[in-house]
């Protein structure tokens, strides 16, 4: 079953942070997710730099680790007109920033589309608050949230 990986999971699979067996076994089967999770990434690893957490050479190394590792074997879904409108009956119903509210928006439209064809689309993040909302728009056994790092 496709799986619909959120940027903060994205994240910890190339920062090797915690435990990452959910978001490895995701990559494994049809990984998706919104082509807003390489902005996403590339600001997050960019911020860690400027904020003096990571050095030049990690910052580099993680660049190329999520383009590598994380985003060139995932399908990134577009953002368009449909996805924001999506996103704002998210964020009616559920109390998330709009980012979120986005990916979240992108994956309901995905499942939409895999329902049809006897396909339904597991979501992965890393993001409580996200995996609540993603509960309640999924179902409870559709949504994996890896645990915190520590």
């Amino acid at each position: 079953m496709p799986t619909y990986i959120d940027t903060s999971a994205l994240l910890r699979l190339v920062e090797r942070r915690g435990d990452r067996s959910l978001i490895e076994a995701a990559m494994r089967d049809s990984p998706t997710t919104s082509e807003l999770a390489d902005l996403e990434c590339w600001a997050a690893i960019h911020k860690k730099w400027h904020d003096g957490k990571i050095t030049l050479a990690t910052r580099d190394r993680m660049l190329r680790a999520a383009e590598e590792e994380a985003l060139s074997p995932t399908i990134l879904l577009r953002l368009d007109s449909d996805v924001v409108n999506e996103a704002r009956a998210v964020a009616a119903r559920f109390p998330i920033r709009s980012l979120d509210a986005m990916h979240l928006a992108t994956a309901v439209l995905a499942d939409r589309r895999l329902r049809p064809i006897g396909l339904g689309l597991r979501f992965c993040t890393a993001d409580a608050q996200q995996g609540a909302a993603a509960r309640g728009l999924l179902g409870a056994s559709e949504v994996d949230l890896v645990p915190p790092a520590p």
